[in-house]
């Protein structure tokens, strides 16, 4: 009698893609190493810098603090670790204190502008960090919203911190910084924390002819809106082109047209051209 004997079927196992999910496809952002954090760190500098010889002369606020949103991005992409973050907070206490010296403000408040900055930065980038295996990454709708909590928790620091400075270094009013200081900070991580959380996605090359047509709108709407002795109310007018990428293209395309947007508005608002040229005249600059 022949006797059958049956092997059981092998199943195939999994391959690297199959391992990797549905989340294969998604580019994750690279860790900054020293020297990206370095490179940060100048950057932050020369952006401080900038911001402190732009502000209004009757202010001890700058209007817009890109180094905010650069020093959020070293500490949420920076590599774990307490003692690599303890380096990052004495790293931007320095970078940023020396640049407000460098901006003609005394030794005191630049310290004490210093540390606020630094806990600003250590504040929102852990939010940030928080519950992420790896870096944090902007795909998700969550990921969104920890990026606004990062925003707001950030400028409520630096709000409190260059807010009691000011009133006990410089006799200046807690309340009138504290708002001047939330909004350039806040603005400064959601505008350009983003780009540094997609820079490395890959690029929707399905509409090669359109985004040159809408960069070209949005320059050219910025140029005529922010024109000098232009007063009319047509900031809006920008704004529409802003949507228009929004709607036809990826993260980054919008996130790196919002900071050029952010810049550009910024420095032609220091000229005293565009429509809010009259109120900055005034001394209405928060």
């Amino acid at each position: 009698m022949a006797t059958t004997v049956t092997t059981p079927a092998r199943t195939p196992s999994p391959g690297p893609a199959a391992l990797a999910g549905p989340a294969a496809g998604v580019p994750t952002t690279p860790r900054v190493g020293l020297r990206g954090s370095l490179l940060l760190l100048v950057s932050i500098y020369v952006a401080a810098v900038t911001s402190v010889a732009m502000r209004p002369e009757d202010n001890p606020v700058a209007g817009w603090w890109p180094a905010a949103g650069l020093a959020v991005a070293l500490v949420a992409l920076s590599r774990p670790g307490l003692d690599r973050l303890l380096l990052v907070t004495v790293g931007l206490v320095a970078v940023t204190g020396l640049a407000n010296v460098t901006g003609g403000r005394d030794w005191g408040i630049s310290a004490a502008f210093g540390v606020a900055n630094a806990a600003e930065a250590v504040v929102a980038g852990l939010v940030l960090r928080a519950r992420h295996e790896g870096p944090p990454a902007l795909v998700t709708l969550h990921d969104f919203v920890r990026l606004i909590v990062a925003a707001v928790a950030g400028g409520v620091v630096i709000a409190l911190g260059a807010g009691l400075a000011v009133l006990t270094l410089a006799d200046g009013s807690l309340v009138e910084t504290a708002r001047s200081t939330f909004s350039s900070h806040s603005a400064a991580i959601l505008v350009l924390v983003p780009l540094a959380l997609t820079w490395r996605a890959r690029a929707h090359r399905d509409r090669p002819g359109e985004l040159p047509i809408q960069v070209t709108a949005l320059a050219l709407s910025v140029a005529l809106v922010f024109m000098p002795a232009q007063e009319l109310a047509l900031t809006f007018v920008p704004l529409t082109f802003l949507v228009w990428a929004a709607l036809r293209f990826d993260v980054r395309v919008v996130a790196a047209e919002l900071v050029a947007f952010a810049t550009a508005t910024t420095y032609l608002n220091a000229l005293g051209w565009g429509p809010f040229a009259a109120e900055i005249d005034a001394g209405h600059t928060t």
